[in-house]
């Protein structure tokens, strides 16, 4: 499944490196990144967050666990959840970072969407039985539904997935500038 969602680019993984230690990285990144762990209502208040960090999350010096902050009119990017891992090699620092959109509401989503074609196609060979005008007619509207529900999910996914990855490669590249 997994590979699948990588083919998809649903998920999308990549590696850094910078010129910083271990420490150093997890002291920027803490000054960028709201503390917050990861629950039901945790995306309810960062609207009205006074923070100016893009993100929120969890930093240690071995992993990270990030999300998008949720800002007014700001779309579908804080659907992600970007998860990583910190290795000092030498004088580098590799950072393997995982970026997932297909994760809790998607999944219910996701789940709705299949019981949906399975609906329709059981109405579409139930319409194609009968002789009716009605019944015919239905069948192009039905197909329609079948194809454009899934892309828009499908989309969604996607262009969150790659603005959280644009997002997250600027504040690297500027981590590596400064």
């Amino acid at each position: 499944m997994k590979s699948l969602l990588l083919k998809l680019k649903i998920i999308q993984q990549f590696r850094s490196e910078l010129n910083y230690s271990v420490e150093e990285f997890v002291g920027m990144m803490k000054n960028k990144v709201d503390y917050s762990t990861f629950g039901f209502m945790s995306d309810a208040t960062d609207v009205m967050s006074g923070s100016d960090n893009d993100f929120k999350g969890l930093i240690s010096e071995k992993q990270f666990r990030l999300k998008h902050k949720r800002k007014m009119f700001s779309g579908n990017m804080s659907i992600p959840l970007v998860e990583g891992t910190i290795e000092q090699k030498g004088n580098k620092l590799q950072i393997q970072t995982e970026i997932n959109a297909f994760k809790g509401p998607l999944k219910f989503l996701f789940f709705m969407v299949i019981i949906t074609f399975m609906i329709n196609v059981v109405l579409i060979s139930i319409w194609l039985k009968e002789d009716t005008a009605i019944a015919k007619n239905m069948i192009f509207p039905t197909v329609m539904g079948m194809i454009i529900f899934p892309l828009f999910v499908y989309l969604v996914m996607r262009l969150s997935v790659s603005g959280v990855k644009r997002k997250i490669e600027k504040h690297l590249f500027k981590l590596e500038t400064n």
